[in-house]
């Protein structure tokens, strides 16, 4: 488990590398198919919820690239410290 979080932390940096820390991610997404985000906001407010679209999909697509996969590196880091406190194996400091 600790191994997918600094896999993803490396995707973070490279993606931020690659494409600038500053870049969205709803520009990236569009740069490489533009009919995407259309075609998934419509899917999204029709089959699910107008709601999910407005507070939770388009703040991410306006954040830079790298902050998707660093808070997730960041969550499964707090999962698996939790885990192991959970079940006994942290060493104690």
């Amino acid at each position: 488990m600790r191994i997918l979080g600094w896999v993803l932390m490396a995707l973070a940096f490279a993606l931020g590398f690659v494409f600038t820390f500053g870049e969205p991610l709803g520009t990236i997404l569009f740069a490489w198919n533009s009919g995407f985000i259309p075609t998934f906001q419509a899917g999204v407010q029709r089959n699910l919820s107008p709601w999910l679209w407005d507070m939770l999909i388009l703040p991410l697509l306006e954040r830079p690239v790298w902050v998707g996969p660093f808070l997730l590196s960041c969550l499964v880091f707090f999962v698996h410290g939790m885990w192991k406190r959970a079940t006994g194996q942290a060493t104690p400091s």
